[in-house]
């Protein structure tokens, strides 16, 4: 049996590094409990990184979310956020995959101050520290 687990592991984490995984991985992935918005932001942070782990388990969005840091924010460069398909967005945040450090995503203000952690100088901000400081 464990050695079956390995091969349909293996075969998963081939699937994910091609991008061939199943639309059922990703609607279990989202889950029924999140509001329309969370499930496009938790489809599209998984499909743009890493969602299979090397034992084969599925990660939480809570792990995929940890793959992304801010790195910057542009002016029209994009009106459209790649993480919920939000239209005219004004701000471009730019978001740096930290696994392989190339990847980026260009999301809105919104989308980061929900779901992303800002660390300014080792501290991690929150609530409205966290909103001024996007502005």
């Amino acid at each position: 049996m464990a050695n079956q687990l390995t091969i349909l592991a293996n075969r998963w984490k081939a699937a994910d590094n091609n991008d061939e995984l199943p639309e059922a991985l990703y609607d279990a992935l989202v889950g029924e409990n999140n509001t329309a918005y969370e499930r496009r932001v938790i489809k599209a942070l998984a499909r743009a990184t890493r969602i299979v782990n090397d034992d084969g388990t599925i990660r939480t969005f809570t792990e995929l979310v940890k793959d992304w840091e801010y790195s910057h924010s542009v002016y029209g460069h994009t009106r459209v956020c790649q993480a919920c398909g939000k239209k005219d967005i004004v701000k471009n945040c730019i978001l740096k995959n930290k696994d392989d450090g190339s990847t980026e995503l260009i999301v809105g203000s919104t989308c980061v101050f929900r779901y992303l952690e800002i660390v300014v100088n080792g501290r991690i901000l929150e609530g409205e520290e966290k909103e001024e400081w996007l502005r």
